[in-house]
């Protein structure tokens, strides 16, 4: 199966996202804010590492990079972080989409911006 990794995990479409790959077999690594943040995969299973980072901070988001990298090349991307939070959400929804992955060793074969909150195709 496949190793994805899915920024902003920690609940809501991320935790579902990351969830719902776990239970069909992948491999997940998820990132979240904060190590506290991070919460099991709902109907049990693990996830097969997970990332903290802040993305709202660009001098944190290289380090979010280098440790997503140390799982490996991974298959694909799902770039699921976003706010709607002043003065965080320039940075989140429009540079830590594709800094991170533009900064690892191996680049993902693929990757993809998920809607979030206020977006089209969201439920939030």
């Amino acid at each position: 199966m496949a190793l994805i990794l899915v920024t902003g995990a920690s609940s809501g479409l991320g935790h579902a996202k990351a969830t719902a790959l776990t239970a069909g077999g992948h491999d997940v690594v998820v990132h979240a804010r904060t190590p506290a943040r991070v919460a099991a995969p709902a109907g049990g299973g693990r996830w097969a590492g997970v990332v903290t980072g802040d993305l709202a901070g660009l001098g944190e988001i290289p380090g979010v990079a280098r440790r997503a990298a140390a799982f490996g090349r991974f298959d694909a991307v799902i770039r699921n972080a976003g706010t709607m939070h002043t003065p965080e959400a320039a940075t989140v929804n429009t540079i830590a989409p594709y800094l991170p992955t533009a900064l690892m060793d191996r680049r993902p074969a693929a990757a993809a911006v998920a809607a979030g909150p206020g977006c089209p195709g969201s439920s939030t």
